[in-house]
């Protein structure tokens, strides 16, 4: 057989291959939007498929939706829990490009309240070893001589350091510390985004992945316990 037919074989098998891995996820897509929806309807929530709007609305201003590229929010569960909004989501962004990219897709549990700015700005996330060697350059992470275990397991940054430090108090400091996951939280005005594992990942590594329909009522009730650290009292006695 000729090389260029060989060639042409193999591309072609190539070009099957792809195709039929697209037309795969395109159908598993469409059915995690389907039993989203559903579930949705069973624990009395909204349902939007796009979340370009809720985004427009403020949220999409938080860190973590400016990652990365080729960015998508969608599946968005939305319901009012006596003044507080609770929104759970599908998130998905691409970190590199060609061969050397990797798309990161996570389910995120959003809270935000009615009554105003309610948090100061800051990111926590789970420290790695590339965030120490950043801080001996000056890379921005809020410690706590108390909270020792706290400041070794967790990357904290924000403008106001000192606003920060008086909404991580030791309650919430030793709650993170006795946690057997690692959680992500992101806060800008009066919204709060909290993650299951590190939210941010930059490389192959797998950060948080996004969340079964069966998993999702136990996500957010291990997301509410974090959102009342940060609660305002008001917020935190209607959602508890």
């Amino acid at each position: 057989m000729e090389p260029y037919l060989i060639a042409g074989l193999i591309i072609v098998a190539i070009g099957g291959v792809v195709l039929v891995a697209v037309i795969a996820e395109r159908k598993a897509e469409k059915k995690r939007t389907e039993q989203l929806s559903q579930l949705a309807a069973e624990m009395g929530f909204s349902f939007e498929a796009s979340g370009d709007a809720l985004l427009a609305e403020g949220l999409g201003r938080l860190p973590l939706f400016n990652r990365g590229h080729s960015r998508k929010t969608k599946n968005v569960l939305r319901k009012l829990v006596r003044g507080t909004e609770v929104i759970l989501l599908d998130h998905q962004y691409t970190i590199g490009h060609g061969k050397n990219q990797h798309t990161h897709k996570q389910t995120l549990v959003v809270f935000h309240p009615s009554d105003g700015d309610a948090f100061p700005d800051f990111e926590m996330r789970p420290e790695s070893f590339f965030h120490r060697i950043g801080a001996l350059f000056g890379y921005q992470d809020i410690n706590f001589e108390s909270h020792s275990r706290f400041s070794k397991s967790y990357l904290l940054r924000g403008n106001d350091e000192s606003a920060i430090r008086a909404t991580f108090t030791p309650a919430v400091l030793e709650f993170f510390e006795l946690q057997p996951e690692k959680w992500s939280v992101e806060a800008h005005a009066a919204w709060l985004v909290v993650v299951r594992g590190n939210a941010q990942r930059s490389f192959r590594i797998s950060g948080p992945r996004r969340v079964n329909p069966t998993a999702i009522a136990p996500l957010l009730a291990d997301a509410t316990k974090v959102y009342l650290l940060f609660a305002p009292p008001m917020a935190a006695e209607g959602t508890a």
